[in-house]
């Protein structure tokens, strides 16, 4: 349903309303049999043979999906920071390569088997550390200049 102005309701936005509508049923259908198998889920005692015949059924059909499910809703969610000792570990190769913080392809392979960290993540330390605290000597700068567009004086 489009509200006034051609804006949707919240919650999944840009989605037509007949997919929202089988998304948030196939949802509640996971979170029932997510619910149904777990080990704490309570049980009423009437119809126990019925319901462990109807909970076998769906074992048989459902089970690669549900574990599927359980194991995607038990991942944590990452934190933000690294481990200490690799954070570390990556101050020392900054410390001592202070002038150019540059890691060569080969430096990320040794710092990502020292520290256990992907290289992705030694990527954006990097790409983060630079931003916030590295600034290139005005040499380094004029140099840098100067590859790119040539000399800014010329000597005649």
């Amino acid at each position: 349903m489009v509200k006034k102005g051609g804006r949707r309701p919240h919650g999944l936005p840009g989605l037509p309303l007949r997919l929202r509508g089988q998304l948030l049923d196939n949802l509640n259908t996971h979170t029932f049999l997510l619910r149904w198998f777990s080990p704490s889920a309570p049980r009423s005692v009437s119809g126990a043979s019925e319901e462990r015949e109807i909970k076998d059924k769906l074992l048989r059909k459902y089970s690669g999906y549900i574990s599927t499910l359980k194991q995607e809703f038990s991942k944590k969610k990452k934190k933000g920071k690294l481990p200490k000792e690799a954070r570390q570990t990556l101050l020392d190769w900054w410390n001592i390569h202070y002038k150019w913080p540059y890691p060569t392809e080969a430096d990320k392979v040794a710092l990502a088997e020292s520290t256990g960290l992907d290289q992705k993540q030694i990527n954006n330390w990097f790409i983060n550390q630079r931003k916030r605290h590295w600034k290139p000597s005005e040499n380094m700068q004029f140099a840098v200049m100067d590859s790119l567009y040539g000399p800014f004086f010329m000597n005649d």
